[in-house]
């Protein structure tokens, strides 16, 4: 029987329990408990008497006697954007004695749901606006895990005294029609962040307007009071200044290997013709990543992510210049970085409020390969070790497949663990590996009469998302000695 302590979260750990009861007739002997991980769940750990290769869990009773039951403990950790539908976990169990019921020799867990703490907040341009005035809305929307969500929508209607001129998505795409904010952002990653850039006019003289706007993600919420957030402003009789603030955002580099670091540089102006007061900047990431170092050559700004800046009132031609130093913390996909632009009054050009910048991130992965001989003769045996590390100390790769591709002259004969054989190339897949870890795979091959005195085996490694390795042993081949000629007469 297997069950599960609590129902199944991606993005966190999850312990399974294995319960194997032997109902007799006779003593169970060498009782084998074979437990395969889905897609999207990584070993931790287990009790004594198992062990884990290539994604499955094998556990090993040597005796149990009728009536006897032993359980064993497997914890995983299922991966923030595993899929429910995946995470079907089977267990089975096998002994060297005939069994008359196989009907209970399986058991499947699928208690899953995922969870995520979808966040927004809703920050105005200005709390004081002139009639007919421009206020821009910053809806910043962050996802705090520990699922990924692949579905939030942000809804903002506008309150009376409003009118909507125009809605940025940092991804997805946003509706304005019936002046209601209808943005469908997608796939938000646990840790990771979007934003909506929404630009109104007031349509009245006096009084105060509150706008609310909410977030959701398609899956479980365990926290919806963050949710929505309101915004107050009020209209004043004064006189709105007059600006063009623009940003432009560029990433240096813009492909890093995993575990490398990105300086992202935000170029802030003031096109004019009036000061712009109370300049902000908001920058969102839409993938889980840590700040290094955050500078501005004016005001300031908060070292995290999404990053929050305040840089005071922007003269007509002023400049600011703002760097965000961020180490990654995942591979492969979209890694986008969106950066936008408000001031107190009133923007002549929200179209170059925002900017965005791209980057991709490989898996940082080292394969070597041995040897255990320099040479063997034809006919003879030759054993290779070939190791994988993820050579990126934070970040797990997934979907790691490993070849060895065999030379003419030289035949595959056995490997531990098992490999799959596609047209005579030993393969392993990894579901995950962890930072800093490894995996080791053993071939053993025979050298083949006739074949070519040096021989070069070729190992392949590659993840998801890409960062192949490549790995050569060499070994020479020596003749068989000829044996001597019978004498006879």
């Amino acid at each position: 029987e297997k069950t599960s302590t609590k129902q199944i979260v991606p993005g966190e750990e999850a312990t399974y329990t294995l319960k194997v009861t032997d109902n007799g007739p006779g003593k169970a002997e060498n009782v084998t408990v074979s437990d395969p991980l889905p897609k999207g769940e990584s070993f931790v750990s287990a009790s004594s008497g198992c062990a884990a290769s290539d994604g499955k869990v094998t556990c090993n009773i040597a005796s149990l006697a009728v009536g006897a039951s032993q359980t064993f403990d497997v914890t995983v950790k299922v991966s923030g954007g595993a899929k429910c539908s995946d995470l079907t976990n089977t267990a089975t169990v096998t002994d060297a004695v005939p069994d008359p019921n196989l009907g209970n020799n399986s058991s499947t867990v699928r208690n899953c749901a995922a969870k995520a703490d979808i966040e927004i907040t809703k920050g105005p341009s200005a709390v004081q606006i002139a009639p007919d005035g421009q206020v821009m809305y910053t809806l910043v929307v962050k996802n705090k895990g520990p699922s990924d969500d692949d579905d939030v929508t942000v809804s903002d209607p506008l309150a009376s005294g409003l009118s909507l001129q125009s809605a940025q998505p940092s991804q997805g795409s946003c509706s304005t029609a019936g002046g209601k904010v209808l943005c469908h952002l997608g796939r938000l990653a646990a840790g990771g962040a979007a934003q909506v850039l929404v630009t109104t006019n007031a349509t009245v003289s006096s009084g105060c307007i509150e706008n609310a706007a909410e977030a959701f993600g398609d899956g479980f919420d365990p926290n919806q009071a963050d949710n929505r957030d309101a915004a107050k402003v009020c209209v004043t009789p004064k006189q709105a200044p007059r600006f063009d603030l623009a940003i432009k955002k560029t990433a240096k580099p813009t492909h890093i290997l995993a575990g490398g670091k990105v300086k992202y540089t935000l170029l802030v102006t003031n096109n004019g013709p009036d000061t712009a007061p109370g300049v902000k900047v908001a920058d969102t990431f839409n993938r889980i990543g840590r700040v290094i170092s955050v500078k501005s050559t004016v005001g300031s700004c908060t070292k995290s992510l999404p990053t929050a800046c305040s840089l005071g009132d922007m003269a007509k031609g002023a400049t600011v210049t703002i760097t965000v130093v961020v180490e990654p913390l995942s591979v492969g996909g979209n890694q986008r970085n969106v950066a936008t632009v408000t001031g107190e009054g009133n923007d002549t050009n929200p179209d170059n409020n925002e900017s965005a910048a791209k980057i991709k991130v490989t898996p940082r992965l080292k394969i070597i390969k041995k040897a255990d001989r320099k040479s063997v003769e034809a006919g003879g045996i030759v054993h290779y070790t070939i190791r994988v590390t993820n050579l990126a100390k934070k970040i797990a790769v997934e979907d790691v497949r490993t070849c060895d591709q065999m030379p003419s002259g030289l035949a595959f004969v056995s490997a531990t663990p098992k490999a799959k054989l596609a047209k005579g190339t030993p393969c392993w897949s990894a579901k995950v590996i962890k930072g800093g870890k490894s995996r080791v795979y053993h071939v053993t091959a025979k050298a083949l009469h006739g074949a070519k005195r040096a021989l070069r085996n070729v190992a392949t490694t590659q993840a998801r998302g890409g960062g192949a390795g490549r790995a050569v042993a060499a070994v020479t081949v020596r003749p068989e000695p000829v044996k001597p000629t019978p004498v006879t007469g």
